[in-house]
C-alpha cells in the first residue's frame, strides 16, 4: 500500500499488474478513521504518526524556521501535538518531548494500535478479491452462454435431420 501523502510515488502505470496504487486523503488513515482525523485537525491538533516522529530531524529542516519562530509561527493555529501511538515504536516519548518543545505546543498521546490498519487492508483486499471474483463468474457466464447457444444450434440442426422424410434430403 503507497499513501498519496508520500512525496514520491511511482506512477500506478509504472508499477506490476498485481499492484494497485491507493489513494488517501490523509496519511493517517491507515490508523485512524477519517472522521476522526478531520476532527482533531478542526480542533486544531497537528497529528503525527510514529513514521513522522521517527523522521522529526528532516521536518524540522524542512521547515526552516530561525531559533524559536517556530513556536511563534505554530502557536498561531494549532492548540496541540497529537501522537497517534500505533505501538511500533516504544521508545517515542524523548523525540516527542523534542518536537513538542521546538513547535512549543504540549502534546497528548493517542492509542490507536494497528487494528484499524489491518481492517483498512483487509477491505482493500477483500474489494480486490470480490471483483476478481465478479470478472471470473462474468467470464464463465459468457462461455457457457456462448456453450449453450452452440449446442442449442447443433442440436436445432439435428432436430431438422431426424424430422426429414425424404432421404435424398437426409
Amino acid at each position: 500500500f503507497l499513501s498519496a501523502c508520500q512525496s514520491k510515488h511511482p506512477d500506478q502505470n509504472t508499477l506490476p499488474k498485481k499492484i494497485e496504487l491507493v489513494s488517501l486523503e490523509q496519511c493517517f488513515e491507515l490508523i485512524l478513521n477519517k472522521e476522526i482525523i478531520h476532527h482533531f485537525i478542526q480542533q486544531g491538533y497537528y497529528i503525527i504518526s510514529n513514521g513522522w516522529l521517527r523522521n522529526y530531524q528532516h521536518h524540522i529542516n524542512e521547515w526552516g524556521f530561525e531559533d524559536g519562530s517556530a513556536k511563534v509561527f505554530f502557536r498561531e493555529s494549532l492548540k496541540k501535538i497529537l501522537f497517534l501511538d500505533s505501538g511500533i515504536d516504544q521508545n517515542f516519548l524523548p523525540k516527542l518531548k523534542l518536537i513538542s518543545e521546538y513547535m512549543g505546543l504540549p502534546y497528548e498521546i493517542l492509542p490507536v494500535g494497528l487494528s484499524h490498519c489491518r481492517n483498512y487492508i483487509d477491505s482493500v483486499v477483500s474489494a480486490w478479491r470480490a471483483e476478481e471474483e465478479r470478472k471470473y463468474i462474468n467470464e464463465e457466464l459468457s462461455k457457457k452462454t456462448k456453450e449453450n447457444a452452440d449446442y442449442f444450434f447443433v442440436f436445432q440442426q439435428l432436430q431438422q435431420l431426424v424430422d426429414y422424410t425424404n432421404e435424398n434430403r437426409i
